[in-house]
């Protein structure tokens, strides 16, 4: 525990909320370095006793956030330790891992698979920014994230086109990772290759989580979103379609929790789908009515 309270202790606070004027949320960077818009955070919230994966700052200003920067004349970060200090035994360490990173280990890489949302919101999202593609393991890692049975299919769609699945993996994603390129563009560039709108949306999220939204039906299972399920079926008209899913985009970020990060507002919908469809089957006892 000590070890525990000596690596809380090291960390760098960058940026905080106050609520009542009292530290309410902090924020942490997962790097060194100053605090910008692209800085990559782990965000504490002292009240409720979470700690939310790391996500980029850039998500929080851009829907309705009021973090600041962290002003040394006006706030205690000492008080702010304390507070840390104070959370649940569980709370901290989880703290810790975020701060650590992943141990070490001798199991040839392969425990990352176990959550591929992890692995791929950081690895694969890294590798991308860093080398400008990924190849075909890490993309199909995203497609059998979205929906396993898809994966023989979307190979065979990509043989038509490309030599091989590297070779498409590698030459869709540098496409992707071209800065000069609108989002719109590839929104269409990926159209054209032959997705539909639900794996289209995944590949655009986990390479630009903070631009993106999976398009997902359980999402649109949710009363508030019921208009959007005529978005799996793909209209002729691109800037149409295109236009239909940025709706559905701010559909999402109106009726999730303001403080979200983009990425985790469609994890909110999924969610509270999920829950409030596995209520209703245990009410029924699982038992479908027949119409």
């Amino acid at each position: 525990m000590d070890n525990l309270n000596e690596q809380i202790s090291r960390y760098q606070i960058v940026a905080i909320d106050d609520y009542n004027d009292s530290p309410s949320r902090v924020y942490i960077p997962t790097l060194d370095g100053q605090l910008t818009e692209l800085s990559t955070l782990i965000l504490i919230d002292l009240d409720t006793k979470e700690v939310f994966e790391p996500q980029m700052l850039g998500s929080y200003l851009k829907f309705g956030s009021p973090v600041r920067s962290i002003d040394l004349k006006r706030d205690n970060i000492q008080e702010i330790n304390e507070r840390i200090e104070k959370l649940p035994v569980l709370t901290r360490i989880n703290i810790q891992r975020h701060l650590e990173g992943k141990a070490d280990v001798e199991d040839g890489g392969y425990l990352e698979f176990y959550n591929l949302n992890d692995y791929l919101f950081g690895t694969v999202n890294k590798r991308f920014h860093e080398i400008g593609s990924i190849g075909s393991f890490d993309f199909f890692c995203i497609v059998i994230w979205k929906a396993n049975r898809a994966k023989s299919k979307i190979a065979g769609t990509l043989l038509k086109k490309f030599d091989d699945l590297e070779n498409a993996s590698r030459s869709i994603t540098s496409v992707l990772h071209n800065m000069n390129m609108s989002d719109y563009e590839r929104f269409a560039y990926l159209l054209e290759v032959g997705f539909r709108l639900p794996m289209l949306s995944a590949i655009l999220t986990v390479l630009f989580p903070d631009r993106f939204l999976i398009y997902d039906y359980r999402i649109c299972s949710n009363p508030e979103m019921e208009e959007f399920t005529k978005l799996e079926y793909q209209i002729s008209d691109k800037h149409k379609y295109w236009e239909l899913y940025q709706e559905y985009i701010i559909a999402v970020i109106h009726n999730t929790p303001s403080w979200m990060s983009l990425r985790h507002k469609d994890q909110y919908l999924w969610g509270k789908s999920f829950g409030l469809q596995l209520k209703r089957d245990i009410e029924c006892n699982f038992i479908v009515e027949k119409s």
